[in-house]
């Protein structure tokens, strides 16, 4: 799936689910998530990870930069954290809602980004850039030129931390293998209920690592359980 298909199924999300699109919960699915819940699992989120992640606690709390902010889930939350915070999204309509449910003014911008790239940044610019629930949703290709992108606009000696799923389950593994895009996205679309689809991609743990190592960055990861229990992922923390 190209950026062009991965644009248009979340636009499509965005208009018809937006919550449970990023938060996939069963229960919730129908718009039934309430705005104060679902925001508050952004702090949560954020919470946990400068109580776990002690690297995170060295981040110049200047600005921060939130990439594939839906509807500012976490992007909110790190305004409790940070002097500014931008967020970014491939779907018009997620910022749309978004800047809706803005609640820090000029403390808190949203842009729209559908370039394989972030040149609408410029360089060194975020004492921390995350990503969270989000690469994974990207073609693999793109994976590497987006993480290379988060190097360049890091300030130096910031922090970079996103979630990426390392090792599916035997059988999805087995399937993406074995059977065609156009069948699984059919299944997709039944299983969920809904007219659009999100793929689930993953790179192998070491190939990211290499990846970070080799531009010179202090690495360390910590399991992440964000995809399922069945799947082996990972947020990756980096210090350029």
């Amino acid at each position: 799936m190209d950026l062009t298909s991965i644009k248009k199924n979340w636009e499509g999300f965005a208009k018809t689910d937006p919550f449970w699109a990023i938060l996939t919960v069963k229960k919730y699915s129908g718009n039934k998530w309430e705005p104060k819940a679902f925001f508050a699992t952004g702090e949560n989120d954020v919470n946990s990870w400068f109580s776990e992640f002690t690297e995170l606690k060295k981040c110049n709390t200047e600005k921060a930069l939130d990439f594939g902010c839906g509807v500012g889930r976490l992007t909110q939350a790190l305004c409790l954290r940070f002097a500014r915070v931008d967020g970014v999204d491939i779907s018009e309509t997620m910022i749309e809602l978004a800047r809706k449910h803005n609640n820090y003014l000029e403390r808190c911008k949203y842009f729209v980004n559908d370039q394989p790239n972030l040149s609408i940044f410029p360089n060194k610019s975020y004492g921390l850039v995350c990503s969270h629930i989000t690469l994974q949703h990207i073609p693999k290709d793109h994976i590497f030129s987006y993480i290379d992108e988060f190097i360049r606009i890091t300030k130096p000696h910031g922090c970079i931390l996103f979630s990426l799923p390392s090792k599916p389950p035997f059988w999805y593994r087995t399937a993406a293998m074995l059977i065609p895009s156009f069948i699984k996205n059919s299944l997709r679309r039944i299983i969920f209920n809904t007219n659009y689809v999100m793929e689930v991609n993953w790179v192998n743990r070491k190939k990211i690592e290499d990846h970070l190592k080799k531009r010179n960055l202090q690495v360390t990861t910590y399991k992440d359980y964000s995809t399922g229990r069945n799947w082996e992922g990972y947020f990756y923390l980096c210090i350029k």
